[in-house]
């Protein structure tokens, strides 16, 4: 198996430039009464990766985050939130890597705090209007 090194700079001759290869390891496995049975993997794990605006108002049991800033563009202020808030528990949350604590605190953008603001007047406009249903 061939896997693309993203973040070093790594150099193996007949490989292009930053793929390294996995090699299989042997496994062996008992379960008893003589019997056993030998395999061959890679040393790899599946994961499942999406976006913070694919996974908003999901809950995982494990999280693995990378709250790092993009290198292009920037991302909204609430991304962190969104990315921080999907574990079900601080035990089961992953930072993949070092990020730069003040961007947890980057204020809204004005189109944020005029779309939030906007949300807020429909939701009394609609009690308002509709609170001789709610009782």
């Amino acid at each position: 198996m061939l896997n693309k090194i993203f973040d070093k700079d790594i150099s193996i001759p007949g490989l292009p430039s930053n793929v390294v290869p996995f090699e299989t390891i042997r496994i062996q496995y008992s379960p008893g009464k003589g019997r056993s049975v030998t395999f061959y993997q890679f040393p790899a794990v599946l994961a499942y990766a999406i976006t913070d605006y694919k996974c908003q108002g999901q809950t995982y049991l494990y999280l693995l985050a990378d709250l790092k800033r993009p290198l292009r563009g920037s991302p909204p202020a609430a991304s962190l939130y969104v990315q921080l808030s999907r574990c079900r528990s601080i035990n089961n949350l992953s930072i993949l890597r070092p990020f730069d604590v003040n961007e947890l605190f980057v204020p809204l953008s004005d189109a944020l705090i005029q779309e939030l603001n906007w949300e807020r007047i429909k939701y009394e406009e609609t009690l308002h209007r509709w609170r001789h249903l709610i009782a």
